[in-house]
């Protein structure tokens, strides 16, 4: 059985309002998975999340967190200040990287068993159209414009540029073996 701890153990510093917090480290520095809200206001250590959290940062969302659970098919929609799950979404297979839109109304979510990348409308919560990527897409980032997204395929060793509008690849390169990470 995983052991709970305080948010304020987990993350002293961690600031529950304004802005991002700085992202969770661990040597070598590949990202930390993000523990997931448990029962009664307390979070698991290590729990079997995805690895990253997104916070929103304007208006009444400013205060919500999505989650990826790789082994459960799910986005996790968390209240920050509560650290209740106050829904759980059903995505593709083995959901990774998760990232918003500037505009924070669309949620482009990696399915990497579907190999594909889900965009959900998020005053919906429902998946409008999957966008193409390579083989097990893990993580993306997506351009400031919100035109383009880069998305690091696992499986074939490639970055997948697609163009979000008209919803095609616009070219794929090699990279390294296993391409976890984009920023």
């Amino acid at each position: 059985m995983r052991k709970a701890m305080d948010v304020k153990t987990f993350a002293p510093s961690l600031p529950l309002r304004g802005s991002l917090p700085p992202p969770l480290r661990r040597g070598g520095g590949e990202t930390a998975a993000v523990p997931s809200p448990a029962k009664r206001g307390r979070v698991r250590e290590g729990a079997s999340v995805a690895l990253l959290m997104l916070l929103l940062s304007t208006g009444a969302l400013s205060q919500t967190a999505y989650v990826s659970n790789e082994k459960d098919n799910t986005v996790s929609v968390i209240d920050i200040k509560t650290l209740a799950v106050t829904e759980t979404l059903n995505v593709g297979k083995r959901p990774r990287g998760v990232t918003l839109s500037r505009d924070n109304r669309t949620l482009y979510i990696c399915a990497s068993d579907s190999d594909t990348v889900q965009v959900m409308d998020l005053s919906t919560k429902t998946i409008t159209h999957n966008l193409p990527s390579g083989e097990d897409p893990e993580q993306f980032a997506l351009h400031p414009d919100g035109k383009r997204l880069f998305i690091a395929n696992e499986n074939n060793a490639v970055v997948t540029i697609v163009d979000t509008e008209a919803r095609k690849v616009v070219t794929q390169f090699d990279v390294g073996i296993e391409p976890e990470g984009m920023a």
